[in-house]
């Protein structure tokens, strides 16, 4: 064990959740290119209603939902990629989990009291 803010802590338990962090990586990068090109699209279809207002020519507005089919198959292909990762991300973090109940180091963070003042 070792002193960690006051409190002992099982360092295989700290292990554990640096495993199930790697894990979940995969999974937060994908979002956040998902969150990317989603708030991407917002701006696209912003910019598009300051053309429509500004009467821009027609060749520049077809050009625009050009621009905006390529994004939503860009937001679709993310989307896709975000699902596959959560998915293996999920897998991985159950075998981590079941692997330290096999080893009886516990999946779940615990913790107890050391002296009388945690009783209060």
């Amino acid at each position: 064990p070792s002193l960690v803010l006051g409190m002992l802590i099982d360092l295989d338990k700290i292990k554990i959740l640096q495993e199930i962090s790697s894990a979940q990586q995969p999974a937060i990068m994908a979002q956040d290119g998902l969150n990317a090109l989603t708030l991407s699209m917002y701006k696209l279809e912003a910019v598009e209603r300051q053309l429509i207002n500004m009467s821009a020519p027609m060749t520049t507005l077809l050009e625009m939902g050009v621009f905006k089919q390529e994004m939503k198959a860009s937001i679709a292909m993310a989307a896709m990629t975000y699902a596959k990762a959560v998915i293996e991300s999920e897998k991985q973090i159950q075998a981590i989990k079941t692997q330290a109940v096999g080893k009886k180091k516990g999946g779940q963070i615990s913790m107890a009291a050391e002296s009388p003042i945690d009783f209060t």
